[in-house]
């Protein structure tokens, strides 16, 4: 039985909330990015046979307002117990 895009997205929104919430504190912030990641992750392989899929990425990808750098810090990744896969 596989989870809704729905109810993905309400844990994501969620995630979002609390980085929001823990913004002045980096080690924090990031575990939560990173589960809205890992979430955002989970919906696209939903959607890999589509067939509009790459031209979508290949748009998204040339937008100006996508730049976005990613940096990791493995020294910021901490377990605390929590998964974001618990609905």
């Amino acid at each position: 039985m596989g989870v809704s895009n729905k109810t993905i997205m309400k844990k994501m929104m969620t995630e979002l909330q609390q980085a929001t919430d823990v913004a002045d504190e980096p080690r924090k912030w990031n575990a939560h990015i990173m589960h809205v990641q890992l979430l955002s992750e989970l919906l696209l392989q939903e959607h890999e046979s589509d067939p509009h899929k790459h031209e979508l990425v290949h748009d998204y990808l040339h937008t100006p307002s996508t730049s976005i750098s990613r940096t990791t810090d493995s020294s910021t990744t901490h377990d605390d117990g929590t998964s974001i896969f618990d609905f």
